[in-house]
């Protein structure tokens, strides 16, 4: 039995202007609220041939309820006309009972493929599991969650792997009665023509959000920023990760000027990092971002007080940026979810005495 999260009713299915169907949110919702919590409704197994894959669909949708059957039925579908093509092609192969599908099944089993192929969401990937064997990878369509319509700067950020064969989705700001509720469909990126492209190859449309219709350039700007200042902080970790980064700048410095400076560039480049994903509501990266930001000043604390400095400021930041980590990791994965854990863990040495918590404990939680 699967243990879920409370949750209350927050949505509905409606038409929408010009996208088909959406889903409106119903009442206020606060940020950090779940929106829907949905059972998968159909999954197929992925890794063999495409010819497999569709075989194994029919059998898993044959297998359902007539009811659910029509709900998925009545889902978007994307003709692709090059997909109905090859799916054609597959269906007039003989089944294994020797039989042949009809026009009519093949038509009905067409549909369904253009359906799973415009809604579908990766569920897991091929594994090696505790026994030691191999599960393949598996995709699967949410009935409820297909309404989702895209939008570059969504208010609705989803999950599948916190529960596993259950989306979740969250409101990653607070959302009004009667707003539209979207998701993201492809990781956020600039420019906005790439955005659009690549929307336009893998659904089929070209993307009208505000972000991609509106003048205001600044979208694209914060995300080019963004992603500027994530890879400057890989390219630091792999070289040895931040500590190593700070204790290599301190021998510098010690040997030119023999004193403790800060490293005001890098300093810069983690706090406008936080900064801007905070802006974007880019969760995820909020919560890295958060965290390198907190193992930087944990380990500033360190070498100022190896330097009897006063460390009171460096120490605030420090836990500010390891309790926005844990509450946004929380948020978006769940307290059990190994990145949660591992800021949590953080946390809990650096109040055991790592380093010292701030004197108004209360405030950090």
């Amino acid at each position: 039995m699967v243990d879920l999260p409370p949750i209350e009713e927050s949505y509905d299915v409606r038409a929408t202007d010009k996208k088909g169907m959406g889903m409106f949110a119903t009442r206020d919702i606060k940020a950090g609220e779940y929106v829907i919590i949905e059972k998968c409704g159909l999954w197929r197994q992925e890794g063999g041939t495409k010819r497999m894959s569709l075989r194994n669909l029919i059998e898993n949708f044959d297998a359902l309820p007539l009811e659910t059957q029509a709900r998925i039925l009545r889902l978007h579908a994307w003709y692709d006309p090059r997909a109905i093509v090859m799916y054609r092609d597959f269906l007039n192969f003989l089944n294994d009972d020797g039989s042949r599908y009809s026009l009519e099944q093949s038509n009905r089993y067409i549909h369904l493929a253009l359906i799973f192929r415009a809604n579908n969401f990766e569920l897991y990937p091929r594994h090696r599991q505790r026994d030691g064997t191999i599960a393949p990878a598996r995709s699967g369509i949410f009935i409820q969650a297909s309404r989702f319509n895209h939008s570059c700067d969504p208010n609705v950020y989803w999950n599948i792997g916190l529960i596993p064969g259950y989306f979740l989705g969250i409101a990653t700001r607070n959302i009004g009665r009667d707003e539209e509720l979207t998701i993201s469909y492809i990781t956020p990126r600039p420019p906005r023509q790439e955005r659009r492209a690549d929307l336009d190859t893998s659904w089929g449309f070209l993307c009208q959000c505000d972000m991609c219709m509106g003048e205001d350039s600044l979208y694209d700007q914060q995300l080019e920023e963004a992603l500027e200042l994530q890879r400057s902080v890989a390219e630091q970790e792999k070289t040895g990760g931040i500590e190593q980064y700070i204790l290599q700048e301190e021998l510098d410095r010690a040997q030119q000027e023999g004193v403790l400076d800060e490293d005001e560039s890098f300093r810069t480049r983690l706090e406008r990092r936080c900064e801007i994903v905070d802006e974007l509501g880019w969760l995820p990266e909020q919560f890295f971002s958060h965290y390198d930001a907190a193992v930087y000043y944990n380990y500033r604390v360190f070498r100022l007080r190896m330097q009897d400095e006063d460390d009171t400021e460096t120490m605030n930041r420090a836990f500010m940026h390891i309790n926005e980590a844990s509450r946004t990791g929380e948020e978006i994965w769940g307290p059990y979810d190994v990145k949660t854990a591992a800021a949590r863990n953080y946390r809990k040495n650096m109040f055991d005495g790592l380093v010292k918590p701030p004197e108004q404990s209360e405030d950090i939680f």
